[in-house]
């Protein structure tokens, strides 16, 4: 049991500090590729690109899907080959669409911005974006300033038992 809490303290503190140290980014970048209110220009012109891209990814994917059963079954080396091709293509594939994806949610946001977008939610994030700075780098200077002190006290003591 003693190994068990042992284990579960050590993962918790690389992790939990991994996770204190990173979750300001994520509020930061959040923060700056909000959903910002746009024209109807511009909006014309990002939704012909989106629907372009959007048409570009169904026409590749009708033909990932096409070559699927013909890479199932190529066999040997150069069968591993092919389908580790595929694999590599199909995840980049499933990576587009996801990043197609998220570009229309943002523009679908943009379009009703009044209705469809809280701001406050946003600024909410960068002041705990901001905190968290605060207080990640507090506990730095905590340990830093608490390792010097341990350093220079010892020090201290070391020399005034030789006196």
């Amino acid at each position: 049991m003693i190994c068990t809490i042992f284990v579960g303290w050590l993962l918790f503190a690389v992790f939990a500090g991994v996770g204190f140290v990173s979750l300001p980014w994520d509020l930061f970048i959040d923060y700056m590729y909000r959903p910002k209110q746009i024209d109807e220009g511009n909006f014309e012109e990002r939704k012909q690109l989106l629907l372009k891209y959007a048409l570009d990814l169904r026409d590749t994917g009708k033909k990932l899907d096409e070559n699927r059963n013909y890479v199932n079954q190529i066999r040997g080396f150069q069968g591993f080959t092919a389908r580790y091709q595929f694999g590599s293509d199909l995840r980049s594939w499933e990576t587009k669409c996801m990043q197609c994806e998220l570009e229309f949610t943002k523009l679908n946001q943009q379009t009703d911005f009044v209705n469809k977008v809280e701001p406050l939610y946003y600024t909410g994030k960068l002041c705990l974006g901001i905190l968290c700075v605060v207080l990640t780098s507090t506990s730095l200077f905590l340990v830093v300033f608490g390792m010097l002190d341990y350093w220079l006290s010892s020090e201290q003591n070391s020399t005034t038992m030789v006196v």
